[in-house]
């Protein structure tokens, strides 16, 4: 069994590479780069030189595979690189979002899971919950889920004024909004 997990582990290194280089490579294709966008969020007017020595600054007057190879091998060392809208390093932006990722992942989870609507939908077969269980599975499968969380913040936090609409901190008052958003899509899923 160990064997069989190493193989898989080994069989996900070169599908890794391969995701980053086509996300590379589009990025690449969409026509912008990092500096223009810079400069446009900024919303500073800037020379053509100015946005040249920044390019080479940032190597990307280089070719292609060299600025792929150099992100990497960057990011194999754990330099994911500068954000340009913070100016922070984006993987100290990462690591300080990921206790709000934790904790948002695992309440959805447990919210889908603990709730076994399925199995009560099967317990009660044609009757009247089973039929209401299936017409709110469709409606949970049918709408996307930023239709979800606006109608959540609407009842929630306009008309009720129970949950904040943009939460300040991690604690779980902010992240049952966006729980709950998950939690109906990723139910109605498993529900069906």
């Amino acid at each position: 069994m160990r064997k069989y997990i190493i193989q898989r582990f080994l069989q996900l290194i070169p599908i890794l590479i391969g995701i980053t280089f086509l996300s590379f490579a589009m990025m690449r294709v969409a026509g912008s780069d990092a500096v223009t966008e810079m400069y446009e969020y900024r919303g500073t007017a800037v020379s053509q030189e100015i946005i040249d020595a920044k390019k080479a600054e940032l190597g990307l007057d280089q070719p292609f595979l060299v600025q792929y190879v150099s992100w990497l091998n960057g990011f194999l060392h754990g330099d994911m690189g500068t954000s340009y809208v913070s100016g922070k390093k984006v993987f100290d932006e990462f690591v300080s979002k990921l206790p709000a990722t934790l904790l948002l992942t695992v309440m959805s989870i447990l919210a889908t899971v603990v709730i076994p609507l399925g199995v009560l939908a099967a317990v009660c077969q044609d009757k009247w919950v089973d039929l209401l269980l299936r017409f709110f599975s469709f409606i949970g499968n049918a709408m996307p889920n930023f239709f979800v969380a606006m109608l959540l913040m609407q009842l929630l936090s306009i008309k009720l004024n129970l949950l904040p609409v943009i939460a300040s901190g991690v604690n779980i008052r902010s992240a049952l909004m966006p729980m709950l958003t998950l939690a109906i899509s990723m139910s109605a899923k498993y529900m069906r």
